[in-house]
């Protein structure tokens, strides 16, 4: 996968996950495999996040996230957020690559 590719992967694992601000962000999933993908996606993307497993009524959850000040500050300023955006707007071009098409 290119590298433009991982990096669009791992910003939808910011927009479309539990929360993604200036504390970092956080997706939660009941497939273990998923939270494994996003960290893969963050590491090579130069970002260091966390998979753990919480248990819940209905089973194990299991939860990505990046919430080291250092590697939040790296994940923003590589998405183009400041993390205290009044509302999340998605920016296209993270999506976007003259290269992929």
């Amino acid at each position: 996968m290119r590298s433009c590719c991982v990096t669009a992967a791992a910003y939808a694992v910011a927009c479309f996950g539990k929360y993604f601000d200036d504390r970092g962000v956080v997706l939660q999933t009941e497939n273990e495999g998923i939270a494994q993908l996003a960290q893969k996606l963050y590491a090579r993307c130069g970002i260091t996040g966390t998979v753990i497993s919480k248990e819940r009524g209905i089973g194990l959850i299991y939860e990505f996230s990046v919430k080291d000040p250092e590697q939040v500050q790296k994940m923003l300023n590589l998405f183009g957020h400041t993390g205290r955006e009044t509302t999340l707007r998605i920016r296209p071009d993270c999506f976007k690559c003259q290269k992929c098409g």
